[in-house]
């Protein structure tokens, strides 16, 4: 069972969204509003707004916004449930493991499980059983003070101590199976057996898998968990609890590759460092990091495959506005191995002198093909294939400004003429173009449909339907809407947009619920729902909209009745031109269309 609603918007409707978000972005009141520097990206003027009556926040800027448990989950990296839980509690309200299905049930089970295991692994470490694998990190110029805040452990070499250990504190042997933390040949052996344990944890520090580097004997030299109900590998990154305060603080994050690389990059100093967890860099991981990094410094090793990884990290942050960046170190080496051979400086050195994304593939593109054509970097055709590899990069930036500031960047480095360059990128991108949603080009904007012709860059709306207009000044103002559905019914709205938005309000209605939160719970579309969260956000609805809303719900009832009359006038001469001016279905329809005209005049009167 999911949480019950009526639980959700209670927890909503009492917790004071001013105070929740003052306890991390100051905020200061204007009017009616607060407004304060957005803690989603950098900025110098505040865009960020907070509306109390509604329980809402926007920020014009990023355009991110919601309600009281969207925002944890954007600045917290929480859950849904898991919001409702903390909020819960701040507040006083229970949500009763009694209404947990058994699923939910099981993956708490599982993530205290493996926060016990991590701290056995982390005291293994510390005896004697672990003392050669301590003394792999401390050789690796690693503090007794990093490897305690990482909680690095030691898996014992007893493939089948694990099992053991566990059974006698009570787990069952068939949870133990599928926990992860077993092989599938055999559900008593442990996937971990003499190996450094590094343990993968949330951003609220929660463990919830393990990455092993092998001491000793044979096996791959690292090893993760496989994916459980608790743990998508695709989703999490390496450090990211430990770097994520000062990733927010400085707006900026350094993307490396393996956990000794975030441990080497901490150890000098450099707080914002994490990792994706032995795969390339994903969609997800993207996401996630966009919500608190305006930069991007790319750090990953300078072989052909490190050269393909910053390529692609590059690709899924391109479209969420992140100014990249790549630190190159020489041929052969990481940061671990910097830090052990030369010391922390060096390594900060490194980072500190990072090249422009573009610049760095452009450079490594010539040389490719400078090698293969015997030299001959400035050939055309040497320069035609540099410019077709790192277009599809520039197509996925979420800016025109920044598009045409790349393409003049790329056109220097090539040395080429830029116009050239533009009318080539045009022509080759432009098929793309039109599958921006798709591709993730435009996943910040709303587009154009009925009634919302304006330009949607940034966001900035300036024409909306009689129909969407109800909507959107009805969910600023939900006592109306009792008012609204004795009128109007969601097939007298033409605009599809407006008619997902009046059921949402219709379910909220009959279960009383009131949060703008939940409300945005039961609209499907994202757009749909970004385009609620920007309107209410702004000025346009907050006061004195009862005679708006009349005037609306009158120009959708004077249409709806104008359609009628054209149908039953249409069928009027079809039945004249029929010579049946005396069957009785003429009569009706003549009936029928009189009614309509004198709704028609009342209407009048009423506007």
């Amino acid at each position: 069972m999911r949480i019950p609603d009526h639980v959700i918007d209670e927890i909503a409707r009492r917790i004071d969204i001013v105070e929740l978000i003052g306890g991390y972005v100051r905020l200061e009141q204007k009017g009616a509003r607060f407004v304060g520097l957005c803690p989603f990206h950098g900025e110098k003027t505040p865009s960020f707004s907070v509306d109390r009556e509604v329980g809402a926040y926007y920020c014009f800027g990023c355009q991110r916004g919601g309600g009281v448990f969207k925002f944890l989950m954007e600045i917290d990296g929480m859950t849904f449930p898991e919001a409702v839980r903390r909020l819960g509690e701040q507040v006083g309200v229970a949500v009763d493991e009694a209404e947990e299905d058994p699923g939910a049930r099981r993956r708490r089970a599982l993530g205290e499980l493996y926060n016990r295991v991590s701290g056995t692994f982390t005291h293994l470490l510390t005896t004697s059983a672990g003392e050669h694998a301590l003394t792999v990190l401390r050789n690796r110029a690693l503090s007794t003070e990093l490897i305690e805040r990482f909680g690095l452990g030691y898996a014992p070499g007893d493939p089948y101590w694990l099992h053991r250990f566990l059974v006698s504190k009570g787990y069952s042997p068939g949870f133990l199976r599928d926990s992860g933390l077993f092989t599938r040949a055999n559900p008593e052996r442990a996937l971990f057996a003499d190996r450094i344990m590094f343990p993968i944890r949330t951003p609220r520090a929660d463990v919830v898998a393990f990455g092993g580097r092998l001491v000793s004997g044979d096996g791959p030299k690292y090893l993760n968990t496989p994916e459980t109900t608790i743990f998508r590998k695709r989703e999490h990154l390496f450090g990211v609890d430990l770097a994520l305060q000062a990733i927010r603080g400085g707006r900026s994050v350094v993307l490396c590759e393996g956990y000794m690389d975030v441990l080497a990059l901490h150890q000098s100093g450099i707080a914002t460092a994490v990792a994706p967890l032995g795969t390339a860099f994903t969609a997800e991981q993207a996401a996630f990091l966009s919500r608190y990094v305006d930069t991007a410094n790319m750090l990953f090793d300078a072989d052909q495959a490190g050269v393909l990884a910053t390529r692609r990290a590059a690709e899924f942050l391109a479209p969420h506005g992140v100014t990249m960046s790549v630190t190159v170190l020489p041929p052969g080496s990481d940061p671990a191995d910097m830090l052990q051979d030369r010391g922390s400086q060096a390594v900060r050195n490194a980072v500190s002198s990072p090249l422009t994304v573009l610049e760095f593939l452009v450079r490594q593109s010539l040389q490719e093909h400078a090698a293969s054509s015997h030299g001959r970097a400035s050939a055309p055709e040497t320069k035609d294939a540099v410019l077709r590899g790192v277009y599809p990069l520039v197509s996925r930036m979420s800016s025109q400004v920044q598009r045409e500031e790349s393409l003049r960047l790329i056109a220097d480095l090539v040395g080429t003429d830029v116009d050239a360059v533009r009318r080539d990128f045009r022509s080759i991108t432009r098929p793309s173009a039109r599958r921006g949603a798709r591709n993730g080009e435009s996943a910040r904007t709303v587009p154009v449909r009925q009634g919302d012709r304006a330009s949607t860059d940034g966001g900035k709306d300036t024409a909306l339907s009689h129909d969407l207009f109800l909507m959107l000044a009805t969910v600023r103002n939900r006592e109306r809407f009792s008012y609204v559905r004795r009128f109007v019914q969601p097939d007298d709205l033409e605009d599809e947009r407006a008619r997902e938005i009046y059921l949402a309000l219709e379910e909220a209605f009959r279960r009383e619920e009131h949060s703008l939160e939940s409300l945005l719970e039961r609209i499907d579309d994202p757009l749909i729902s970004d385009l609620v969260r920007r309107r209410i956000a702004s000025e346009e609805f907050a006061q004195h909209q009862e005679q708006a809303i009349r005037d609306a719900v009158t120009a959708i009832r004077r249409r709806v009745l104008l359609r009628l009359r054209r149908a039953v006038e249409t069928s009027l001469r079809q039945a004249a031109a029929s010579e049946r001016d005396s069957a009785p279905d003429y009569r009706d329809l003549l009936s029928e269309k009189m009614h309509l005209d004198r709704e028609l005049e009342k209407l009048k009167g009423e506007g």
